[in-house]
């Protein structure tokens, strides 16, 4: 009979909180603050099927590869995690994202109604009294409605802690486990959330000391950690190069060092690209002194107009040894010219070939 009376006061004081976040959200028409508008941004981009990457700049004092960019180098994702289902389900509205923190903040009060129960359980009054304290409070509202992690975090934070003391209590491995989850995902909140397993392992070993039971429930503790932190550390590994940003400046550092790998490679191509057009100058260069050998070969033959080709030869041969070579091609196409001009002032027309004008360095 009293478990089914805590039920249902469990159950009225959540739809109550809930009733009441909503009615904030649906008066909020942007997102408050920077980093709610972060997690509303990037749970649309998840949504969409992009993954986790942001399309905004959010500090100028390092630069990246391009505005959008893999997200999540500072911030943790659990907020991103909870708005994407909710936003490709129900729209890309602002409401829709506000639904999972809302109902978050709401699972707040009958949360802190359980663990007076739990903690008080001859006086419920004192369990509903601490709820209340809850259900209509400026700021946990404020928080739960703005799309911000505080209200995952601070649901998460609080069953890791509720279940951490009824493992302790219960000599429980199971509920070691359970509690070393709720860690983790709070750790995927807000950073610091890994403090909360760090403090229940304390607790047990302050408990229990190095026994057998102890250390079974601190590897269960540990073990539930590692499933959720585990994988986000693979990813910052795989994306930023470090497991995990201490700092802001730590964190755009690293995702720095994946925009300069790509400038590096953009800079290897500027200084190929001169080089290929030297190339092609060069073969350029090349194909008009067989013209002009062939025309000539082919007016040595005939025995007329010898000077005039050789004229048309010196004028091809000083358009790409000064144009389009430079300084130096342009003094080779001169010392041509002055070999072409002593062979026409003595009437007579040397036999050329591709060593008779210098090609240059």
């Amino acid at each position: 009979m009293r478990r089914g009376l805590d039920l249902w006061i469990a159950l009225g004081l959540l739809a109550a909180a809930w009733a009441i976040r909503l009615m904030l959200a649906a008066r909020i028409t942007f997102p408050p603050l920077d980093d709610p508008a972060f997690y509303v941004q990037t749970a649309r981009n998840l949504a969409a099927g992009r993954g986790l990457v942001s399309d905004v700049l959010w500090s100028y004092q390092f630069s990246f590869p391009s505005v959008s960019h893999p997200s999540h180098e500072y911030w943790m994702p659990m907020a991103t995690l909870l708005m994407a289902p909710w936003i490709r389900a129900l729209g890309d509205t602002l409401f829709a994202a506000q639904l999972p923190g809302t109902l978050c903040g709401a699972l707040l009060v009958p949360l802190t109604y359980a663990l007076g129960r739990i903690v008080l359980p001859g006086d419920r009054r004192i369990a509903v009294g601490a709820a209340l304290l809850l259900l209509a409070g400026a700021l946990p509202v404020y928080q739960a409605a703005s799309t911000d992690s505080a209200a995952p975090f601070a649901v998460l934070g609080a069953g890791a802690l509720l279940v951490g003391g009824m493992a302790i209590e219960r000599r429980s491995v199971s509920l070691s486990l359970l509690a070393g989850l709720l860690g983790g995902l709070a750790y995927l909140t807000r950073s610091d959330g890994m403090l909360i397993p760090a403090l229940t392992g304390a607790i047990v070993v302050g408990s229990l000391g190095l026994t057998r039971q102890g250390l079974w429930m601190l590897v269960a503790l540990a073990a539930g950690c590692a499933v959720p932190m585990g994988a986000w550390w693979i990813r910052n590994g795989l994306t930023f190069g470090v497991l995990q940003p201490v700092s802001p400046v730590q964190g755009v550092n690293a995702a720095q060092k994946c925009s300069e790998d790509e400038a590096e490679a953009e800079d290897q191509r500027e200084r190929v690209r001169p080089v290929k057009r030297k190339v092609k100058s060069e073969e350029g260069f090349a194909r008009d002194l067989d013209a002009g050998d062939r025309r000539i070969e082919q007016h040595d033959q005939s025995g007329s107009g010898a000077a005039d080709e050789c004229e048309r030869a010196e004028g091809d041969v000083l358009r790409h040894g000064g144009e389009q070579r430079g300084g130096d091609d342009e003094e080779a196409g001169i010392d041509g010219r002055g070999e072409i001009e002593e062979a026409v002032n003595c009437h007579r027309l040397p036999p050329l070939s591709r060593n008779s004008l210098p090609v240059g360095a």
